[in-house]
């Protein structure tokens, strides 16, 4: 009989683990499932959430076309196989699990367990850096797959709440996946930081310094020897360490602009080939918009390549142009649609639609930053009537827009399709779903794109969205200064 064993986390009421035997688990508010969870209490989770199932491969869970999602280690998913240590969210900070072990058992000599990565991960050291280092030089040394961070004592790095009120109870996660580490936000009041700039998800390195919130308190890491990384300081154990962390910090200066607003992972992906850089550069955008891939068509990469040899090629001078003009009002886009949980890379929907120019207008009748259609905009609170038209008021217009995509990521729950519906129509999108032969399993912008259920305009447009993105995010690739990078993507 197969048997698995789950965490259900604090501060759920339900916390504790149980031992669960059954070779089909289902998760939801059904008094029927297997794991239930409350019905007044747990409203962001579906009726029939997800389900935990074995077969020849081992563990996996699936979503059941649930309103909010399933999440695996802070990524959606629609179908993922789970490895001991995975934490599983129904809806995003909704109630989790964590999977501790699991064992099937079929007819015969084949025993197939949970899967775990033949090596470990590589050792992690966390240090009290920058605004923390004057209250503490203790550091802690990882080899797991997930680190938790928080004020809550369940957390692997637990906050003392009278010091660091600014800190959520669970705040962020630190994930090994793929061969790298990467620190997820979880949904934190305060936000958590990477280098100092803003990030949900990104990966991480030796020499990065994490902040949970922006006067909250910082960690540096270490991936790999178990020595403090020179963003820490130097040792005061002897002067030679000192030395050493003198001369590797100017090698640093040297090597890289300083204060670029690049994270440690734009500095990893700079040796490889163009096509390469844009397939890392993709997965990047996609994990930002909380999918989950680790590979992209070879057919999406050469159509993003090419959209960015024409924005930094073709339309070199027109582009800087816009960068430099998106400069003061990018934040501002970009923080409305954090207020309203919103990734900051959806901005270059914008920047698609109209090269950032609030008085853009179509020869279709579509007016603004984001290019609103005269019944879009008066659906999503905007005033359009004689010489007044707030699609022209590029924060009234944001607000708007970022009503109008939450709108669209409730109806679809994939930021993806999400980018596909602002170009073609959530009538039509919806047309195109309804074409996907296993719609539990598969309601995902890959999927339909794989299957040919989108128009080539509306592939195309996504692919543009990426390629601006890509290109504001690491001008200095394509020979752009520094200086143009966006602050917050």
């Amino acid at each position: 009989m197969q048997h698995i064993k789950l965490e259900i986390l604090a501060p759920h009421p339900l916390a504790g683990i149980r031992t669960i035997k059954s070779s089909r688990i289902m998760l939801g508010r059904n008094p029927e499932s297997t794991v239930a969870f409350h019905a007044d209490g747990d409203r962001g989770v579906s009726w029939d959430h997800a389900c935990i199932s074995w077969g020849p491969k081992g563990v996996s869970i699936s979503d059941f076309g649930s309103a909010n999602g399933t999440y695996v280690n802070g990524i959606r998913v629609s179908t993922a196989s789970l490895n001991e240590g995975d934490r599983i969210e129904l809806g995003y900070g909704g109630p989790g699990l964590r999977v501790i072990s699991s064992h099937a058992e079929f007819q015969g000599d084949e025993t197939i367990k949970l899967t775990v990565p033949k090596t470990l991960p590589p050792l992690l050291t966390l240090v009290p850096a920058g605004r923390s280092a004057n209250r503490s030089r203790s550091k802690r040394i990882f080899r797991q797959p997930l680190i938790t961070l928080g004020r809550d004592a369940q957390n692997d790095i637990a906050f003392e709440e009278s010091i660091h009120q600014g800190v959520s109870r669970f705040h962020a996660e630190i994930v090994y996946r793929a061969g790298e580490y990467q620190i997820i936000d979880k949904g934190a009041t305060n936000r958590t930081f990477l280098n100092r700039r803003a990030v949900l998800c990104s990966t991480i390195g030796s020499g990065d310094l994490i902040g949970l919130g922006p006067e909250g308190p910082e960690l540096s890491i270490t991936v790999g020897e178990d020595r403090c990384p020179v963003r820490s300081g130097p040792s005061s154990k002897s002067m030679s360490a000192a030395v050493v962390g003198l001369i590797l910090l100017v090698i640093s200066v040297l090597a890289f602009e300083p204060d670029t607003p690049q994270d440690s992972a734009s500095h990893q992906i700079e040796s490889v080939s163009e096509s390469e850089f844009i397939e890392k550069a993709v997965i990047r955008f996609a994990r930002a918009m909380n999918n989950d891939i680790v590979a992209v068509p070879e057919s999406m990469v050469r159509s993003i390549h090419a959209y960015v040899s024409i924005l930094t090629r073709d339309q070199r001078e027109l582009i800087i142009e816009k960068l430099r003009g998106a400069d003061s009002l990018m934040p501002v886009v970009q923080h409305i649609l954090r207020q309203n949980g919103l990734p900051p890379a959806l901005a270059y929907i914008a920047f698609q639609e109209s090269r950032f120019d609030p008085a853009a207008r179509s020869r279709a009748g579509a007016v603004g930053l984001w290019q609103f259609v005269k019944p879009t905009g008066r659906a999503f609170g905007l005033k359009i009537r004689g010489s007044i038209d707030e699609r022209l008021d590029p924060v009234k217009s944001t607000h708007a827009a970022a009503r109008y995509i939450k709108s669209l990521y409730l109806r679809y729950g994939d930021l993806m399709l999400v980018l596909a519906a602002y170009n073609y129509g959530p009538g039509n999108l919806d047309r195109a779903l309804r074409k996907v032969e296993d719609p539990v399993r598969n309601r995902s912008y890959w999927h339909i794109v794989k299957k040919g259920h989108l128009p080539r305009e509306t592939g195309q447009y996504v692919y543009k969205v990426i390629a601006g993105w890509i290109v504001a995010s690491y001008p200095e690739r394509f020979g752009l200064s520094p200086e143009l990078a966006s602050k917050d993507t």
